[in-house]
C-alpha cells in the first residue's frame, strides 16, 4: 500500500502519457505545487500500481490522502474535496476510465473490486441544501481554478458519511453509490443503479433506488 498526502495548495496529478500531456501537466504543477518533479505523475508516486491515461488524483482545496494497494489498475478520477478527505483502495482493484471517486469524508474500496465505466462514488452532498450557502460555491470554484482556494468554505453545512465497498464487489457501469453506503463482500451492483442504502454480502442489487434482485 502506497500513500500520498496532498500539500497546502490544490493539486491535480495525472498519469504520465506522451510529450504534450507531460508539458501541460508540468505547466499546471508549476502554478500550484511545490513538490519535486518525481512526484508530478501517478506512475512515480504509486510505483506498485498501474494507471490508464485517463487517471488522475485531485485535491480541490489542499490536503487529502490517497492510499492504493499493489497491482491495482486505475483509470478514473480520485478527488479529495477537503483537507481531511481520504480515499483508500485495496490490492488488484480496477477502476475504469470515466469513473469518479469523490471524497469529502472517507471512501474505502477493498481488494479485487471491479468498478466499470462512468461510475460515481461520492460520500457527501458537495453543496448545502441552503440556497444562500450555495450562492458562493461558484466563487470558490473560480478561485480554486487559479490556485487560490479560499479556506472559509462552510463544510459544516454539507452532509457527508463514509462509504465502504468490500472485497470482490463488482459495480456495473453508470451506477451511483451515495454517502453512508456499505456494500458487502462479493456483491454485484447492476448497471445504472443508484445505491442509497447498505448492501449485504453475496447479492445482486439493481434499480433506482437499488434493491436486492438476487441472492448469490
Amino acid at each position: 500500500m502506497t500513500e500520498f498526502l496532498g500539500g497546502s495548495k490544490p493539486v491535480n496529478v495525472c498519469a504520465k502519457n506522451g510529450l504534450l500531456r507531460d508539458v501541460l501537466q508540468s505547466i499546471r504543477q508549476l502554478r500550484v505545487m511545490n513538490f519535486n518533479k518525481a512526484s508530478w505523475y501517478l506512475n512515480n508516486i504509486f510505483e506498485s500500481s498501474y494507471f490508464l491515461p485517463t487517471a488522475s488524483i485531485a485535491s480541490l482545496y489542499g490536503g487529502g490522502k490517497w492510499a492504493i494497494g499493489e497491482g491495482s489498475l486505475i483509470g478514473g478520477l480520485l478527488i479529495c474535496e477537503r483537507e481531511t478527505s481520504e480515499i483508500h483502495i485495496g490490492k488488484k482493484t480496477f477502476i475504469s476510465g470515466g469513473s469518479q471517486i469523490v471524497s469529502a469524508n472517507k471512501v474505502i474500496i477493498g481488494s479485487n473490486v471491479l468498478i466499470a465505466r462512468d461510475v460515481v462514488i461520492q460520500d457527501g452532498n458537495s453543496h448545502s441544501i441552503n440556497y444562500e450557502d450555495r450562492r458562493v460555491d461558484v466563487d470558490f470554484a473560480i478561485e480554486r481554478l487559479f490556485g487560490k482556494p479560499r479556506g472559509d468554505k462552510n463544510w459544516g453545512a454539507i452532509k457527508t458519511k463514509e462509504i465502504v465497498i468490500d472485497d470482490d464487489v463488482w459495480i456495473g457501469m453508470r451506477s451511483i453509490i451515495l454517502k453512508g453506503v456499505t456494500i458487502g463482500k462479493r456483491s454485484i451492483v447492476a448497471a445504472g443503479s443508484v445505491v442509497t442504502k447498505d448492501v449485504p454480502a453475496d447479492v445482486i442489487v439493481g434499480g433506482n433506488p437499488a434493491v436486492i434482485v438476487k441472492h448469490l
